[in-house]
């Protein structure tokens, strides 16, 4: 990711280079932004799925007894798993229609191969979800020292 990220921040200021010095931009710049844009989303979106640290709301979790909070975590990961899992559907959808009235991103790659990025992190989403659905959440106090490193 910090390859993607160091790419898009070299593109984003020769661009901005080229239309200030030169007059002119970079014709495949913009497009190549967008497409390092969205790997670099769904990349982190994937990695913050894997150690947990994606948004969440536990403004009441707080208040509930173990066995409510192991109920609400459990819930919680379900429907982001099922969530997860119609992104992906609806992902793969989107890169047939795109494989079958082709189109190329920079002049070098079908628009398909880019946009795989979708459907593939989303999986990869879905599994981790329903993983932290099913497993066994650690003690507050291990939690809390992890979040603390």
């Amino acid at each position: 990711m910090a390859l993607l990220a160091t790419a898009l921040v070299l593109i984003a200021g020769a661009q901005i280079g080229s239309r200030f010095f030169a007059a002119g931009s970079l014709l495949w710049a913009d497009s190549l932004l967008k497409s390092l844009v969205l790997w670099l989303v769904m990349l982190g979106a994937l990695a913050a799925a894997r150690t947990e640290s994606h948004l969440g709301i536990d403004a009441l979790t707080h208040s509930l007894g173990a066995n409510g909070q192991r109920f609400t975590r459990f819930a919680a990961f379900s429907f982001a798993a099922l969530m997860s899992l119609a992104a992906a559907y609806y992902g793969l959808e989107l890169v047939r229609f795109e494989h079958e009235s082709p189109s190329d991103v920079h002049g070098l790659l079908p628009s398909w191969i880019v946009l795989m990025i979708i459907p593939a992190a989303f999986a990869g989403m879905t599994l981790r979800f329903a993983h932290s659905a099913i497993k066994k959440p650690e003690p507050q106090a291990e939690l809390e020292r992890q979040q603390s490193k």
